[in-house]
């Protein structure tokens, strides 16, 4: 076999090591084109100029590639970057999804010059919002993730909100979102429908047969037109007015793919939006007074009833006033 060709081959399977991480040998012989031999060779040839390891992950035997490789050609942004993003992702503590950057943490700073490190975790620091944990799912989520890269149903155990756990069978795993720093897996389930699990309401999961990933799913246009994560409903016009106050932060952040913003002569601003969602709820009362729903009435009077409910939660004012001169004498 002439050597240019041959080195032309390994070439790709190095291109799709450092992408992918790993290889099974008839992956090999697709990307490369030849015979599931040849691809084998090429495969131990390429063992004895990196770090490449033979490995089985359930029947499936795979090449895998050594993760501290790709660090050892990183440049000091690349290797600063990397260790931000494991800070940001610390809620996957304890996951598959997480440890990979802790395995590298060590070669990460040690490729970062004394000069640039110094002080390095006080120079940047991720501040974290409350986030689920996953710690106990561990065992759980490889199975998930496993069933997810090789494309297997699953068959779930999921417990809704204040319900009773349910045996859902033959689902298709299709994406893995990550929404609020905590999981959700979107499937299909043997209907055609797609549904929306959090996956820490999964209580135990198991593999099933291997399905066809289908060429036309699309998540984002699945997620799209949704405020949030959660949809209810087709898309409908939006309307929410800020006052002055907030218009300036309001202004700043990019809310929804659909939004409009118009400035109002008062200095207050209008955010006009085509989307859906209970999260819709949430987002205006987090304002305050500071925000008015304009429309849907639907939502205008969910609004009103959370905020009627929260004051009457409080009472009267004149018995927060009793309240706190009772607390005062004590």
């Amino acid at each position: 076999m002439p050597i240019e060709p041959r080195a032309r081959r390994c070439a790709r399977l190095l291109l799709h090591l450092l992408e992918q991480g790993r290889v099974s040998p008839a992956e090999a012989a697709r990307i490369t084109e030849v015979a599931p031999r040849a691809a084998r060779r090429d495969l131990e040839l390429l063992a004895e100029l990196l770090p490449l390891r033979p490995a089985r992950w359930g029947r499936h035997r795979y090449w895998y590639l050594d993760p501290g490789f790709g660090a050892r050609n990183l440049g000091v942004l690349d290797r600063i970057s990397l260790l931000v993003g494991k800070e940001i992702t610390s809620f996957l503590q304890g996951t598959a999804l997480h440890d990979g950057l802790w395995r590298v943490e060590d070669e990460l700073r040690d490729g970062v010059s004394p000069r640039y490190a110094r002080h390095f975790d006080r120079k940047f620091r991720h501040h974290p919002e409350p986030a689920r944990s996953y710690r106990e799912q561990t065992e759980l989520l490889d199975d998930l993730l496993d069933a997810l890269l090789r494309e297997r149903r699953v068959h779930i155990v999921h417990r809704p909100a204040g319900g009773e756990p349910t045996e859902r069978r033959d689902l298709e795993p299709l994406t893995l979102v990550v929404y609020r720093r905590a999981l959700y897996l979107l499937v299909r389930r043997p209907d055609g429908a797609i549904r929306r699990y959090a996956v820490d309401r999964i209580e135990s999961l198991e593999r099933g047969e291997p399905f066809d990933y289908p060429r036309d799913w699309d998540p984002d246009a699945e997620l799209g037109h949704a405020f949030g994560f959660f949809a209810s409903g087709p898309a409908e016009r939006i309307r929410l007015r800020f006052t002055s106050r907030v218009a300036p932060y309001v202004r700043a952040r990019h809310w929804h793919r659909t939004q409009q913003l118009q400035d109002i002569s008062d200095g207050s601003i209008e955010l006009t939006m085509h989307t859906s969602g209970r999260e819709l709820v949430r987002f205006a009362l987090e304002w305050g007074a500071q925000c008015r729903v304009l429309e849907p009435r639907w939502l205008v009077e969910e609004v009103r009833e959370e905020l009627r409910k929260a004051a009457d939660s409080y009472g009267p004012q004149s018995s927060i006033h009793e309240h706190d001169q009772v607390q005062t004498e004590h």
